[in-house]
């Protein structure tokens, strides 16, 4: 007699439904409907996520500031709007983030619109080999990623942003941070004039930063300020 095997769940069969978090046994793909369920979600397991938004997550306050959410150190976790779910950073300081991301771990964020307001991004990390992924995204607001650790590296495939000042803060930049890699697709960046004099890329890390282009990306970026600053360098209209 042939002994049965479990047969895996692709992250994009549907629908999935709704699932009790505290009996789950496998690390998903799961879905979550707010900001409760998916805080419980992550926090609650230890594995690798694959996690589908079946509704808005709108981030709740505590006294002012995002309560965060941390990613493990070597845990990969996506969430996915599945093109139709979004997440609002709803909170009314600048120095707030969503989520902070531990050694080698890696989010995803995909297939949703996001909407930033603080100058310290929806992805926060000072660890090494922390990524900060956003795949399909149409993103507004101030800086999605802040990365502080010289290791860090925010990833993009295919999305559109729209960076601007939020909550009377001034930072403008696409990153503050190491390391930008542009994974395939075509990426619009559109980059808020203002008296402010933010670069596009604004690489805290001097020579230790990089920007790169893997095959098939395409990126155009509308600004009428600097593309990129480098503490080592200073202001230059230079990509690359």
């Amino acid at each position: 007699m042939e002994e049965e095997t479990a047969t895996e769940i692709p992250p994009d069969s549907t629908p999935l439904e709704s699932v009790d978090i505290e009996m789950l046994e496998t690390e998903g793909p799961i879905s979550v409907n707010n900001y409760a369920e998916l805080q419980k979600a992550i926090s609650g397991s230890t594995g690798d996520l694959y996690v589908c938004l079946e509704g808005d997550i709108i981030w709740v306050e505590n006294a002012g500031s995002t309560i965060e959410i941390q990613v493990a150190a070597n845990r990969k976790i996506t969430i996915d709007g599945q093109n139709q779910f979004k997440i609002d950073q709803n909170v009314k300081n600048n120095t707030s983030y969503n989520f902070r991301l531990q050694a080698n771990a890696e989010l995803t964020l995909k297939n949703m619109e996001i909407i930033g307001r603080t100058n310290y991004g929806i992805i926060w990390t000072r660890a090494a080999g922390a990524r900060g992924v956003f795949d399909h995204v149409d993103y507004d607001g101030p800086p999605p990623f802040y990365g502080e650790g010289y290791n860090s590296t925010m990833v993009i495939r295919g999305s559109n942003f729209n960076i601007q000042a939020g909550n009377g803060g001034t930072a403008e930049e696409l990153i503050q941070g190491a390391n930008v890699i542009f994974e395939g697709g075509r990426t619009t960046i559109t980059h808020a004039m203002s008296t402010n004099t933010n670069a596009v890329f604004y690489m805290i890390h001097g020579s230790s930063s990089s920007i790169k282009l893997t095959e098939g990306a395409e990126v155009t970026i509308n600004t009428g300020n600097y593309v990129l600053y480098n503490a080592d360098i200073n202001y230059t209209t230079l990509l690359m």
